[in-house]
């Protein structure tokens, strides 16, 4: 059943009763996202997270702001997010050498989501209303290593590489290139209760670490990665 401000009188003590266990559930499932990157975190001993941005709108506004005037959705910034892990935790507006690559994470709480859904006078921002039923919809996780490999992609920057990838076709760990910025892309992902059943980012993690074995990325032992950056953590 879609979220929807009901059609008869309601118990508003029981309604606001569902607000405060909502709001619980929401913390609990954050908590399960930041357990995720960290184990993928752990998995890559040469990433440390450097950075993450709301996906589909802006960040919670600076305290001055008008609430009203923003997006609702700006209040929910882990609804959708980015996630950065670099090599040594660089920056994420350091500029990559080629060779140098990242892993980008997202988490997409629910693909009913669009920026573009039609807006009321009642809701700032895309309205829930108009959104499919969320027992049509899935809640998303991508989990994509780019590779600096060209000399366009040298001295760009983890942002600006992930923001200029705007392919959507890809296949499950295979190699796609983005010949406009000099980089190319691994990428798995799926709804997210696959990946957090027991053992599923444990295996994920496994074969990522295999691809880049096979590519010589990383050496024959993953507990010891070749340096292909110096670090430059500021």
């Amino acid at each position: 059943m879609n979220a929807a401000l009901p059609s008869q009188p309601t118990d508003l003590a029981s309604a606001l009763a569902d607000v405060r266990h909502a709001y619980r559930i929401v913390a609990a499932y954050q908590q399960r996202l930041f357990f995720l990157l960290r184990q993928i975190e752990a998995g890559f001993p040469e990433l440390h997270f450097a950075y993450w941005e709301p996906a589909e709108y802006a960040r919670p506004p600076q305290g001055r702001t008008t609430p009203w005037t923003k997006w609702c959705w700006d209040f929910l910034p882990y609804y959708s997010s980015l996630n950065f892990l670099t090599q040594d935790g660089v920056p994420i507006g350091q500029k990559l050498d080629i060779g140098e690559w990242f892993i980008m994470v997202k988490f997409f709480t629910d693909s009913g989501f669009n920026n573009e859904i039609e807006t009321t006078p009642s809701f700032s921002g895309p309205d829930p209303l108009k959104m499919p039923p969320v027992e049509e919809t899935e809640t998303m996780i991508y989990v994509s290593l780019y590779q600096v490999i060209g000399r366009d992609g040298k001295g760009k920057t983890p942002g600006e590489i992930v923001h200029t990838d705007t392919s959507e076709d890809w296949e499950y760990l295979v190699w796609h290139e983005i010949p406009a910025i000099g980089a190319r892309c691994l990428t798995t992902g799926g709804n997210l209760a696959g990946y957090l059943e027991a053992g599923a980012m444990e295996q994920t993690i496994s074969e990522f670490l295999e691809r880049l074995i096979e590519e010589g990325i990383l050496q024959d032992s993953a507990k010891n990665p070749v340096k292909t950056s110096v670090n430059r953590r500021k």
